[in-house]
């Protein structure tokens, strides 16, 4: 039968008997695994504590022991008493204790069964997608690779059609011939050709100018060379 709250009173102290309260009270149900678990090992050290005290008790009362006070004690009825009452208060919240641990362990449990099953979803995904690139793959017949020569190509062409422009726009003729080569290479020929003819026209220049530098100087050394010769004509 177990020892009620009156009972108790009678022979426990204020934070003795809070513990056995506490043992009783539903809203200790909600407390954590840690507190339960430190109620717990108190509860245990109040038990033991009271069996030994009862143990020496028993023994100074039939002369097996010598008395620790001043006299010996007359019997250990109210220490067996609380001896009892944290037993059961140890009992308790073992009990607590287990179930506390036990919905932990079941929501631990839970939230791996979940994290696993959120993996193997993710990894399903990602092998299914591969899966479906390599399909992909394998039905164009390497069709992405080749998406960087579609783009080259289409800047080929860009870079084509800039220079028939500028063909176009400077006047030159661009042959029609099948075998003259791309518009690239008209235009590349063309581009060489006028830096040529720009060049032999800067030479002819260049001729021109020296040539007609020099025919003044001979002019003019040929004329003072004929008024010297006339001077002494005269004189002689």
């Amino acid at each position: 039968m177990a020892i009620t709250i009156k009972d108790a009173k009678a022979v426990c102290t204020a934070t003795e008997l809070e513990l056995v309260k506490q043992s009783r009270d539903p809203a200790t149900r909600s407390l954590t695994a840690a507190a339960l678990r430190r109620k717990r090992d108190r509860s245990r050290r109040l038990r033991d504590k009271f069996r030994d005290l009862a143990k020496r008790q028993k023994r100074e009362a039939r002369g097996k022991a010598r008395p620790q006070g001043r006299t010996a004690a007359a019997g250990a009825d109210r220490t067996d008493l609380k001896a009892e009452l944290f037993d059961e208060v140890l009992g308790r919240f073992e009990a607590l204790l287990a179930r506390a641990e036990a919905a932990a362990s079941a929501a631990s449990a839970k939230t791996g069964t979940a994290r696993v099953a959120k993996k193997k979803k993710t990894g399903t995904s990602s092998e299914a997608k591969n899966g479906a690139g390599a399909a992909r793959e394998a039905a164009g017949g390497g069709a992405p690779a080749a998406r960087p020569a579609k783009s080259g190509g289409r800047t080929a062409a860009a870079a084509t059609a800039r220079a028939a422009v500028t063909l176009r726009g400077s006047g030159a003729t661009i042959g029609t011939d099948p075998f003259a080569g791309s518009l690239a290479e008209q235009a590349s020929r063309e581009t060489r050709r006028r830096v040529k003819s720009t060049s032999a026209i800067a030479g002819s220049q260049e001729s021109h100018f020296a040539g007609t530098a020099q025919s003044r100087l001979r002019g003019f050394v040929s004329g003072r060379t004929r008024a010297a010769q006339s001077k002494r004509d005269s004189r002689g």
